[in-house]
C-alpha cells in the first residue's frame, strides 16, 4: 500500500483487520478523548497546527511556549 500524500509505502500491521482498527478507534475514544478534554480545560493541552512545515510547526511551539 502507498500513501497517496508523499507516494511512501506503508506497513501493515498482521492485526490490521477491520475489527481490530475499530477497537484501537473505540479505546482511542472512550480512553483517551476524556483524558484531553479534561486537560484540556485545566489548561493543559496546547494545540498547533501541525498542516505546515515543520520549521512553523517548530516556530509555533516556541511561541506557545514562550520560548522566543
Amino acid at each position: 500500500m502507498v500513501d497517496p500524500k508523499t507516494g511512501d509505502t506503508l506497513e501493515r500491521r498482521k492485526d490490521d483487520t477491520e475489527a481490530s482498527i475499530l477497537q484501537r478507534i473505540n479505546e482511542y475514544i472512550t480512553k483517551a478523548v476524556p483524558i484531553v478534554r479534561l486537560q484540556r480545560q485545566e489548561g493543559k493541552v496546547l494545540e498547533v497546527n501541525a498542516d505546515q512545515s515543520i520549521e512553523e510547526v517548530f516556530a509555533e511551539l516556541e511561541e506557545k511556549l514562550n520560548l522566543k
